[in-house]
């Protein structure tokens, strides 16, 4: 129950950095609840009538998201557009729409009636699943049936059309859907803040695109705001102020302004090299997960990309033509002058392109995937790798493979890699015949098995979030245990320094492009231990960058040894701490540490 006008203290998720201070803007859009939906029997020479009129709702609904589509291309590109294409398949789902239609027919009841229940039918599977991406999934599939249902009880309620949050506030929701992002005036959005979500979830990757402070997973905030009730939404350290006192309000505006101050003086970064204080470089590079966050990353000054994760492109039942991938590819590439790591598409769970693929797994994160249907889907395969080899020549382009598990799996993919080179040049297709091949580091078999693996690669790339979740068999997704998730653990950094040590030993070059590359406790270790290359999200870069140029490598060899001696990550961190606080103690108050906690 909320208590008048007294501050309030949520913790979630930090999804985007930075400070927002302004009114709450609520947007409530709750599930049709069973007892709202009308029962009807009908009249045999009724059937008819009621399969048309379902269909015609359908019809209306599919409009409607091509319509929201056009407008979150115009407003934030392709890729976020793609993910409304998911909505639209939905509308073809077997299970859901001619089942409707059937049970019509056959039982003679109404639309609504029979249409909510086999969208509860579907959706108690997925409740059971854990994997977020299952969990994003039924949130689509509860979107896109809301639509319908409305339309079949004739609601005046608007689907969205347009947009009708043009003030300037921070919103504030259960979760945030593509087809949502359309009703919002982006210009004068300030923040962002969600009950449910993760750092992929759309709130949190629409935030980072457009540099807007965000925190996700907050639980239970829309419950307890008020429209205009005042917001700050601390998106460094994940925490939420309602209705913060005056106190609090005037210490974070010192600290936004201090924050805005800092980000400024870490452009003059900018075209600094990466390079320690004793001379030693390490290349610092970007990931990037969609073409529109290209313009970030080079806001940031990044010169190339660790990890181009492709998995955007194949996430409609019909993968991407050859000519679209080719272009796509190409227009990251040029971007950069230095190199751009392609990976081949890493797909999870229920994003699988065939949706006989997408049947639940009792273990997602154990199942099919990844390259493991890359391997079995060889002609989709194919077509990436020789979309990937088409514009090799266009830069500095290096492949390389996700979730190898065993050597037989990196051979198989080599293998085919060579027979799409045979058929180009056969056909007389120019491409890079020296082009880098690598792999992912993400499972425990790979990292204790990595001189067998270096042998085969020209680099190792450590995926730093799955190695850890892997290791610790942690889901990270999960509520329940996500505490238990840190990839400062002294496993995973035994682990990340045997990788090195053999990568090294195999003269083959060893990057970090998980979470870990961007925590900034973590990076002196991961320079100490000799990682060759960071690879982050853009809006961490220079904050990195920063740390690089502040240490040598001394101090950096000396801060690994200490932290390889602990046995807990509790203690590798709280080393950590007082180490990157004394070394560097302006970046550690603004973004390791921000904003003393307000319980004190």
């Amino acid at each position: 129950m909320r208590t008048k006008n007294k501050e309030i203290i949520l913790r979630g998720i930090p999804a985007s950095p930075g400070i927002a201070i302004g009114k709450a803007i609520l947007f409530r859009e709750g599930n049709l609840q069973k007892e709202e939906i009308r029962k009807r029997v009908l009249q045999r020479k009724e059937v008819t009538g009621e399969v048309e009129r379902f269909r015609r709702a359908v019809e209306k609904v599919a409009r409607d998201l091509k319509k929201i589509r056009e407008d979150v291309f115009q407003n934030l590109g392709e890729s976020h557009a793609r993910l409304i294409d998911a909505h639209s398949l939905i509308l073809k789902d077997q299970a859901l729409f001619d089942e409707t239609i059937q049970r019509i027919q056959k039982e003679r009841r109404g639309a609504e009636e029979i249409f909510y229940e086999n969208v509860e039918k579907v959706l108690n599977v997925f409740s059971s699943m854990r994997e977020s991406a299952i969990k994003e999934r039924a949130q689509d599939i509860q979107d896109v049936s809301k639509r319908v249902l409305t339309l079949l009880r004739k609601s005046s309620r608007s689907l969205g059309m347009k947009s009708r949050f043009e003030e300037e506030g921070i919103i504030v929701a259960s979760n945030l859907l593509p087809t949502q992002t359309a009703r919002f005036s982006l210009k004068r959005l300030q923040g962002i803040a969600c009950n449910f979500g993760g750092k992929t979830s759309h709130a949190s990757i629409l935030a980072r695109a457009m540099g807007i402070p965000a925190v996700v997973g907050l639980g239970s905030l829309i419950e307890n705001t008020k429209e205009g009730d005042t917001l700050i939404v601390d998106g460094r350290s994940g925490i939420v102020m309602l209705n913060p006192n005056e106190s609090t309000l005037r210490r974070y505006e010192k600290e936004k302004n201090h924050y805005k101050e800092f980000q400024k003086e870490l452009l003059g970064l900018k075209d600094l090299p990466a390079v320690t204080l004793d001379g030693r470089t390490v290349d610092l590079s970007v990931n990037i997960d969609y073409p529109e966050e290209v313009e970030e990353a080079k806001r940031q000054g990044a010169e190339g990309v660790g990890i181009f994760r492709t998995e955007f492109l194949f996430q409609g039942e019909t993968p991407p033509p050859l000519e679209r991938q080719i272009e796509i590819y190409r227009s990251v590439i040029q971007r950069f002058r230095g190199s751009v790591i392609l990976r081949t598409f890493d797909l999870r769970g229920d994003k699988l392109p065939h949706p006989s693929d997408r049947s639940p797994q009792d273990n997602p994160l154990l199942g099919f995937q990844s390259i493991r249907y890359s391997l079995k889907e060889k002609e989709i395969f194919k077509k990436q790798l020789r979309a990937f080899l088409h514009t090799s020549l266009a830069g500095n382009v290096k492949l390389m493979f996700p979730m190898i598990s065993s050597l037989e799996e990196l051979r198989q993919a080599k293998e085919i890699l060579e027979g799409v080179k045979g058929e180009l040049r056969r056909e007389g297709v120019s491409f890079d015949e020296k082009m880098e091949v690598g792999m992912m580091i993400e499972v425990p078999s790979a990292a204790l098995k990595a001189s067998h693996f270096a042998k085969e690669v020209s680099f190792f790339s450590i995926g730093t979030n799955d190695l850890t979740q892997y290791t610790l068999a942690v889901d990270r997704g999960n509520e329940r245990v996500a505490y238990l998730y840190d990839h400062l653990h002294p496993s995973i950094l035994d682990l990340i320094q045997k990788v090195v040590e053999e990568g090294h030993a195999h003269h083959i070059w060893v990057g970090v492009c998980g979470e870990m590359a961007g925590d900034l406790l973590a990076v002196p270790i991961l320079i100490g231990i000799g990682i060759d290359e960071l690879s982050t999200e853009p809006l961490s870069l220079l904050s990195v960058k920063q740390i690089i140029r502040g240490l040598s490598m001394e101090e950096a060899k000396r801060m690994a040894h200490e932290a390889l001696q602990f046995s807990t990550a509790g203690e590798v961190r709280m080393f950590m701490r007082k180490e990157v606080g004394r070394r560097f103690p302006d970046l550690f108050e603004v973004l390791v540490e921000p904003v003393k906690n307000s319980e004190e």
